[in-house]
């Protein structure tokens, strides 16, 4: 355990920690995904029940999560699991992945997304580059979100609650507005029900399964600020499982929501089927208010993205693996305004360095390897290059924190564990068997992608070395 001078103060209230697991996971991939699964899955039944079977399956890694964090309240989330069960090593590489790698490009390419609907809102200055307009709003909502996180984890989890209320009624609409408001036929009831003949039923679940595995996710991001929630061992089981109901029943409210507007075929044949819905219902106006909605859940989801990587390098600072200023709290505020920068930070630079590829030609002079690298950029942004690189290696580590729960009930079975994963072991088996499915997609298609990830994963070996040569 960590000694009491250097934690962080337990401010966060079961509302608070609710709203940063369910503002955490619901983003914009919701309005896509439906279409994504009907042109997957034929027939209604399959189309909305792949809904309630992500949830059984991300139900057994919130279980194990809810056991290690109310065992482990500690900063760092899975970084503390892995590092008290596997070793240093383990944790600061978890750590350097999930902060500086996936959370910190998560804030950059969300933030980015901000700017492009507002630059549809508020066009770019006269002889001013689109892209060098919307990375430059996206750079002015990092710096704010990080100034009102480095006033303390109440001032960030208030965006997340805040969030967590927008996206709730902006899901719930999806379905309740149709019923309401829509006057043509309900297409559920023309919708085919069950699989047509000669369809691979099991071969079409596991198709639309990631996806939905993908839109899942997101609720994890809690696990890194159980030091500061207020009486962990009991309101962290209780917060990860009413997150995920309410976040489970408002997936399905949009889905329902959708095949009641919208023809099936139009559903699969959507580019983006939650405009579609809304204007639908709305005419032309529809698509603003998608847009606002969409541009809303960015900043929150940015907001959690720093949030949450902050504290994963602020604890593997703490801990001596990493600089040590990096591990400071600013004792007006008790909070880690240093990762929070550091992470804020790093994506500000995601972003400027996006943005020059995409609006700027690399100069003559530069070597032809740096050309090739810079045109690439320009079709790419690097912030959605850096993600998808390491999202292999991310699921390795999400992975390794179902094992440290194994590990860690065979080695300190004296632990005190206020709450307890139900069906040990197969709980955390199922969770770790889930995690391998993604990764198994992942590689398969995208192998040169999964290679260089797991590149920049040890790139953070020479670090390790250094903090801990010291």
């Amino acid at each position: 355990m960590v000694e009491t001078s250097k934690r962080l103060p337990a401010v966060l209230s079961p509302w608070q920690a609710m709203g940063v697991v369910v503002g955490g996971t619901i983003g914009a991939s919701i309005f896509l995904v439906p279409s994504v699964i009907a042109q997957q899955v034929p027939f209604l039944a399959g189309a909305l029940g792949v809904w309630l079977i992500g949830a059984a399956i991300t139900l057994a890694s919130v279980l194990t999560f809810s056991e290690l964090s109310a065992m482990l309240p500690e900063a760092g989330g899975g970084y503390a699991y892995i590092r008290t069960a596997m070793g240093s090593v383990f944790g600061f590489l978890f750590a350097w992945t999930d902060a500086f790698l996936i959370r910190a490009g998560a804030a950059a390419a969300v933030s980015f997304t901000f700017g492009i609907y507002f630059a549809q809102i508020v066009g770019p200055p006269a002889d001013t580059p689109l892209a060098l307009w919307e990375g430059g709003t996206a750079i002015v909502l990092i710096a704010l979100l990080s100034l009102l996180n480095s006033l303390g984890a109440r001032a960030g989890a208030g965006v997340q609650v805040a969030g967590m209320v927008m996206k709730t009624l902006a899901l719930a609409s999806a379905l309740l507005l149709p019923l309401l408001l829509w006057h043509g036929p309900n297409y559920l009831k023309a919708a085919p029900f069950l699989p047509p003949a000669g369809v691979a039923v099991g071969a079409s679940l596991l198709l639309a399964m990631t996806p939905v595995m993908w839109t899942y996710g997101g609720w994890e991001q809690l696990a890194h600020l159980a030091e500061e929630i207020r009486d962990p061992g009991r309101n962290l089981p209780r917060v990860f499982a009413a997150g995920l109901t309410v976040i489970a029943l408002l997936f399905l409210m949009v889905a329902v929501g959708i095949h009641y507007v919208l023809p099936y075929a139009t559903v699969a044949k959507s580019e983006a089927v939650g405009a579609d819905l809304f204007r639908a219902l709305f005419g032309p106006a529809g698509v603003r208010v998608i847009s606002t909605v969409i541009m809303l859940s960015a900043l929150v989801t940015a907001n959690g993205a720093i949030l949450a990587g902050s504290r994963a390098a602020f604890a593997v600072a703490r801990d001596g693996d990493a600089p040590q200023w990096l591990g400071r709290i600013n004792q007006r505020f008790q909070a880690p305004a240093n990762g929070v920068l550091a992470i804020g930070g790093w994506a500000i630079a995601l972003i400027g360095l996006s943005v020059a590829a995409m609006a700027f030609s690399a100069p003559v002079s530069w070597p032809d390897f740096m050309r090739t690298a810079w045109s690439a950029l320009h079709l790419r942004p690097l912030f959605d290059v850096l993600i998808s690189y390491v999202m292999f290696g991310y699921l390795v580590f999400q992975a390794l924190v179902a094992v440290s729960l194994i590990m860690l009930r065979r080695t300190h079975p004296e632990w005190r564990r206020p709450f307890r994963v139900p069906g040990y072991p197969v709980t955390p088996l199922a969770s770790i068997a889930a995690t391998l499915f993604l990764m198994i997609a992942v590689a398969r298609s995208n192998t040169v992608e999964v290679f260089a990830g797991l590149c920049l994963i040890l790139a953070g070996l020479p670090v390790w070395w250094i903090c801990n040569r010291r």
